[in-house]
């Protein structure tokens, strides 16, 4: 299985109607996905492409092996932090601004690199007001949160490997705004940066060694250091005082292996949670860290002009004078005293009442529950009628410890389709031609149906939805909605205006050259 059986080219094109709406389906909870097959061999290849060639879910020593491994693989984004908090005390440039400036020699224009510390700028204007301005704490933390995000995005963004890169924030804000791509459309030519790519995969390899040696290294002194007290103590000798006979325990099973597995299973969990905030600060979840940072810096914003100070205060002082104030005497009479001097009678009928309504509470959630359970296994009956019985469930979130990049032969290009006329474009939309195979998402309440794809929607004023795609000689841009509505404001706005001027220029005329009937 280990020898390489060749290459399998494959050719993925992304169709975006709208990039506003892409970002926008991010700020909802997705739904579940679920995949059904109909034969054992299916699903066991569809786990396997979903969680991997290892079942982690099995108990196994070998599985809690490899999530240490993968914990002990995460210590290198310390090294990463490391390199950060040192850049920013030290006031190390990382934002590259180019200048231009006139050459004299060659009588033309260049540019030359300045690198300026930004972040270190921001952190000191920062750390200097909190100092001077406590209150202003949550606002801080907020928009230091985002700027970090900030940070890692314009580092991926100028990322050696190609594959790697992802938008930079300022063009899916324009992307958010204006509903298109507003960036460089992407080319990744094949051997693209390979020597840059492996240089920096060697540099990171040889830190991690070097500190693993390091770390080898205090191991064996501190055993070295042990082994010496130890030969110490015993040297000394054990003194015993205890004078009762001692005994030794017979044959016993260890007890810590039912233990084992909960602890896989806490380990799976950790793991998980570590890939997902990995995902996010790196911006493998791009849309979701977009909406983080946006989050952020509105909160930043908001927390800026909340008075904390006075509300800390005056908070505290309400709190004080109502819980610690005399009036608690009258409280006591009034409320807490009743309890106490309640008769049996009285405080059985209290507890009764009390257990009613919680009783009433909890069958409610029982119905509930029972509802959901009876949809969960209606939708799971049709799914395994209409699909098969072998169900896997696809995660929503990126969870996978090792990414899939392609490899360094892969390329991409823009995709620039040919134009057509007004009734190819026309009948491309439409499907004609073309065989479209339905999902797996059932919708429904009684009856679970198929979730159909919605046809084409075109919008008002256009023949077809990509307008951009049509010949010139078959179609006008000019005629576009927009385009028509620009024409008609123009015309109202034309008409009042001579409407409001000339017309008590007419009037005026009229008066003037019109003899008068007196």
């Amino acid at each position: 299985r280990d020898t390489n059986r060749g290459t399998v080219t494959i050719r993925l094109r992304l169709e975006i109607d709208s990039e506003r709406a892409l970002f926008t389906s991010n700020l909802s909870i997705p739904d579940s996905v679920y995949v059904n097959v109909e034969s054992k061999k299916d699903f066991e290849v569809v786990q396997k492409t979903i969680n991997g060639s290892v079942d982690m879910n099995r108990f196994g020593l070998s599985n809690i092996n490899l999530y240490l491994d993968e914990l002990k693989s995460n210590l290198t984004m310390y090294y990463a932090l490391e390199d950060s908090i040192v850049s920013l005390i030290l006031w190390r440039g990382m934002f590259v601004f180019k200048v231009p400036f006139i050459d004299v020699g060659r009588m033309n224009f260049r540019s030359y690199d300045i690198r300026l510390p930004i972040n270190s700028i921001l952190a000191f204007l920062c750390a200097v007001s909190l100092v001077e301005y406590p209150d202003l704490l949550p606002s801080f933390v907020f928009f230091s949160f985002g700027w970090l995000l900030i940070v890692s995005n314009h580092s991926r963004s100028r990322h050696v490997n190609p594959w790697m890169r992802n938008k930079p924030f300022s063009n899916m804000v324009l992307s958010l705004i204006f509903g298109k791509n507003s960036g460089r459309r992407l080319r990744i030519e094949a051997n693209e940066n390979c020597d840059l790519i492996s240089a920096e995969l060697n540099f990171w390899d040889e830190r991690v060694k070097l500190a693993e040696e390091r770390a080898r290294i205090r191991a064996e002194e501190y055993a070295r250091q042990q082994e010496e007290y130890l030969r110490e103590l015993e040297e000394i000798g054990d003194v015993q005082y205890d004078l009762s006979a001692q005994t030794v325990g017979g044959f016993a099973l260890d007890p810590t292996r039912a233990y084992l597995y909960p602890i896989q299973q806490y380990l799976g969990v950790a793991c998980e949670a570590l890939r997902i905030l990995k995902n996010i600060l790196l911006w493998e979840e791009c849309y979701l860290s977009f909406w983080i940072v946006v989050g952020s810096f509105s909160l930043a914003a908001i927390t800026f002009f909340v008075p904390w100070r006075f509300i800390i205060g005056w908070t505290s002082r309400i709190v004080i004078w109502l819980v610690f104030g005399p009036w608690m005497m009258a409280a006591d009479r009034l409320y807490f005293s009743r309890y106490s001097d309640e008769s049996q009678d009285e405080k059985k009928r209290r507890l009764d009442e009390l257990k009613l309504k919680k009783r009433e509470r909890h069958d409610k959630l029982v119905l509930e529950a029972q509802v959901a359970r009876e949809k969960a296994a209606k939708l799971r009956d049709f799914k395994c009628y209409l699909f098969g019985n072998h169900i896997s469930h696809v995660n929503v979130l990126k969870k996978d410890r090792y990414y899939d990049l392609p490899l360094s032969a892969s390329s991409a290009t823009p995709y620039n389709p040919e134009a057509k006329s007004l009734g190819e474009q026309a009948m491309d939309e439409a499907g004609y031609g073309k065989t479209r195979i339905e999902g797996q998402q059932l919708v429904g309440e009684m009856i679970p149906t198929i979730q159909e794809t919605p046809s084409i929607h075109v919008p008002k004023g256009k023949p077809t939805k990509e307008t951009k795609l049509l010949k010139t000689q078959d179609y006008d841009s000019n005629d576009s909605y927009i385009d028509a509505l620009l024409k008609v404001a123009a015309i109202v706005v034309g008409a009042s205006a001579i409407t409001w001027c000339g017309v008590p220029l007419l009037s005026y005329v009229f008066r003037i050259t019109l003899p008068n009937n007196q």
